[in-house]
């Protein structure tokens, strides 16, 4: 049995998983109906956006549909505006010749505009002519350009204004008597792609926009499906780690699909982990350059990995329009995946830490540093084994212990970053959270931090680590609100506090 996960090629039959609500969404609003409007579609790399179009132009209802003529271009193979026209010309005139649509006006129309033109009036007169007379005969043209961010370069003519080919496309789409819908696909939204170009926002406002972002829950249902029907059954350690790796990602989950059933009966992905692993960095990447692009990166570190020092709802949102993250239905955020959070967080390590915050960051810094003094004094310099160990021994006695450090999650996240990086493990200190901090500070307060922190109990310092807390942890962890002015004032004031009063602190 052939493997249906396809790493990379637009995909179609069993590969193509999951969309079914939105390409019959698609379908209703843009092949079954009428004059239907045009539509941008964007997304992160490998998301399934070209899928998802290729698919919708296939559905019988746009192959028995005699009037609906449907084509696709790569604007990225295109030389210039006028080579970009010649190929969607050339590619309605084979999609009418499949359909047994002609005529001789058509004809002679086709045979003028497949010369390569130079001069940019003459040719968007004969498209006028064109469109006119497709009209006339009944014909609805649904014209698909996909890897539309190339509009920065093959819109850039010294001859001509970018402003102007947008604006033509625009005049295109919105013309009743041409009949004429575009489909535009890119990675980047088409609002920041016009500014780009320096066409200014004449286009983007025509269209209706569409972010696509990863599988939802009916999507994720039938990978699993899939992959059951090819000998991997998604038990619930298997289907954990899927969604930590793969997130709703389907680029990510056909790897790992794919890896799957090519391995089979290895099903444990940690142990796989190498053979993918570049393939995931380089993605990351990717997704990466992008946010950069756009001004989004700082926003994602806020959102996913924190301080979210001046991160605001219409950020959030901002985020979720461009298909860079979603809300899942515990109501909490989502991005690619857990895994790529655990990059945003090294990331962050190495870029993020002086720009965002600086003040909550060096007080975080303080306090693994007291933590790590006070801990070996108490426990010797295998501490942390120490302390998960009493931990456990903790548990096994009282089952309804209290939350104190994820061990599990600082262990994954150590085996990720040895596996992916190779060198020496990481510190259980260096990746758990201000609030396990505290936990830590809390049940050892004997052992020495009280010094730290003026002689004082812990309950008088307890409702300001949880408000640093709160502060540094992204809305990814369940705090969805952000913060307000005052709270970033209390914040630092409370850093301040912390900075003083540890500085002050003793060892002895």
């Amino acid at each position: 049995m052939d493997n249906p996960f396809l790493i990379g090629p637009v995909v179609t039959g069993e590969s193509f998983i999951g969309r079914r609500k939105l390409i019959e969404e698609l379908e209703r609003k843009y092949i079954s109906g009428g004059r239907s409007g045009s539509l941008s579609i964007y997304g992160m790399p490998r998301v399934g956006k070209s899928s998802l179009i290729y698919n919708l132009f296939r559905r019988p209802a746009a192959e028995e549909n005699p009037g609906l003529v449907t084509v696709t271009v790569d604007l990225g193979m295109q030389e210039s505006f006028f080579s970009l026209w010649r190929n969607i010309v050339r590619g309605i005139r084979r999609a009418m010749r499949k359909k047994g649509i002609g005529g001789e006006e058509a004809d002679g129309l086709f045979e003028v505009l497949s010369e390569l033109y130079t001069s940019y009036e003459l040719l968007i007169e004969d498209l006028e002519d064109l469109f006119d007379t497709l009209n006339e005969m009944g014909v609805r043209l649904l014209i698909c350009i996909d890897e539309f961010d190339a509009c920065t370069r093959i819109f850039a003519d010294e001859n001509a204004s970018s402003s102007t080919y947008f604006q033509f496309l625009r005049t295109v789409a919105t013309n009743p008597e041409y009949n004429v819908s575009f489909v535009l696909i890119s990675r980047r939204s088409l609002e920041h792609l016009e500014e780009k170009a320096g066409g200014g926002s004449v286009l983007h406002l025509a269209l209706e926009k569409r972010p696509i972002s990863g599988f939802d829950e009916a999507d994720k249902e039938a990978y699993k499906r899939t992959l059951a029907a090819h000998g991997v059954e998604v038990g619930k350690n298997l289907e954990k780690k899927l969604w930590h790796y793969g997130g709703g990602s389907p680029y990510l989950l056909s790897i790992l699909g794919s890896t799957l059933v090519n391995e089979a009966p290895e099903k444990d992905l940690d142990k796989l982990y190498p053979e993918y692993s570049q393939q995931f960095l380089d993605y990351y990447k990717r997704v990466s350059e992008l946010l950069k692009e756009e001004d989004y990166y700082k926003r994602m570190l806020e959102a996913f990995v924190g301080p979210k020092y001046d991160l605001t709802q219409s950020h959030v949102q901002e985020l979720i329009n461009r298909g860079y993250v979603t809300r899942t239905k515990e109501g909490k955020f989502a991005t690619v995946s857990e895994d790529f959070r655990d990059y945003l967080f090294e990331t962050w390590e190495v870029e993020g830490s002086g720009e965002i915050w600086p003040l909550l960051t060096e007080t975080e810094n303080r306090l693994r540093s007291v933590i790590d003094q006070v801990m070996t004094r108490a426990k010797g310099r295998n501490w942390e084994r120490v302390m998960e160990a009493e931990y456990e021994t903790r548990v096994a006695a009282d089952p309804s212990a209290v939350y104190f450090v994820d061990f599990a999650k600082a262990a994954r996240f150590i085996r990720t970053n040895v596996t992916r990086y190779g060198g020496r493990a990481g510190r259980v200190l260096n990746v758990i959270g201000l609030q396990e901090l505290a936990n830590i500070m809390e049940f050892y307060w004997n052992l020495g931090f009280s010094a730290f922190f003026g002689n004082r109990t812990f309950s008088d310092w307890k409702d300001r680590f949880a408000m640093l807390s709160r502060a540094r942890n992204p809305l990814a962890h369940g705090n969805p609100e952000c913060l307000t002015a005052a709270e970033i004032q209390t914040t630092n004031t409370y850093c301040r506090e912390v900075l003083e009063v540890t500085a002050r602190g003793t060892t002895s």
